[in-house]
């Protein structure tokens, strides 16, 4: 069919072992098993952070992390993860992914390909009536903003239960689930994190002692004779 890609299931011995692969021929000591096609598929995770307010969605191989590529970053935690496909299936339809960096990071996501004043970043392949094994998944957005009773740019979020709040509905689509328990990081990404955090603070407690140097050098100076300090 069009759009599968071509993959191979190999075996090899002492220890009895198979392995998926794409490769063309076997590698060394392996036998091919068998042949089959299917369409390719990738994870894809739904990151939030609080401040400022917004939502990412990325693919599981770009982001760094686990090897499985499980996307961790300071600030950000996952919220949903799904698999879908990377070219069109039958019964799927394209959702496009976009950015904005103004004001501040945003996602759009849409069944057009390209809208005014956003970037494009990718897309996906996704189900609009349910099959068996999928879950249904919101895309949402909102013009309002998440901390104030005010009017901001839109931003987007892909969301399972129904809107509330600031949030409304834009469409839906299904795909398969990600149990939440699965997207626990592992404990170097864990330590990275930290490792991070820990960088960013003693940079800012670096930063505010040299603030209080650089003031109390400039008062020392006001205060020699001739100088005069200005009343604070």
């Amino acid at each position: 069919l069009p759009g599968t890609q071509e993959i191979h299931v190999d075996w090899s011995s002492s220890p009895d072992r198979y392995m998926v692969t794409r490769s063309a021929q076997p590698a060394w000591t392996w036998k091919r098993f068998f042949t089959f096609y299917a369409f390719p598929s990738n994870q894809f995770y739904m990151l939030r952070r609080k401040h400022p307010p917004s939502y990412d969605i990325v693919r599981g191989s770009q982001d760094g992390g686990a090897p499985g590529g499980l996307p961790v970053r300071p600030g950000w935690e996952i919220v949903l993860s799904f698999f879908a496909f990377e070219t069109a299936a039958p019964g799927t339809v394209e959702i496009f992914v976009q950015k904005s960096e103004e004001p501040y990071y945003r996602i759009r996501l849409g069944m057009e390909e390209r809208s005014l004043g956003w970037e494009p970043l990718f897309s996906f392949h996704a189900f609009d009536t349910p099959y068996m094994g999928t879950a249904k998944f919101a895309v949402q957005y909102t013009t309002q903003s998440l901390e104030a009773d005010v009017e901001v740019p839109e931003q987007y979020r892909v969301y399972l239960d129904d809107p509330w709040g600031l949030w409304e509905h834009k469409f839906d689509f299904y795909a398969y689930p990600v149990e939440l328990h699965e997207l626990e990081p592992d404990a170097e990404s864990i330590e990275g994190i930290r490792g991070v955090l820990r960088d960013e603070r003693e940079a800012a407690r670096a930063a505010k002692d040299q603030q209080a140097a650089d003031r109390r050098a400039w008062l020392l100076s006001q205060s020699a004779p001739g100088s005069h300090v200005p009343f604070a």
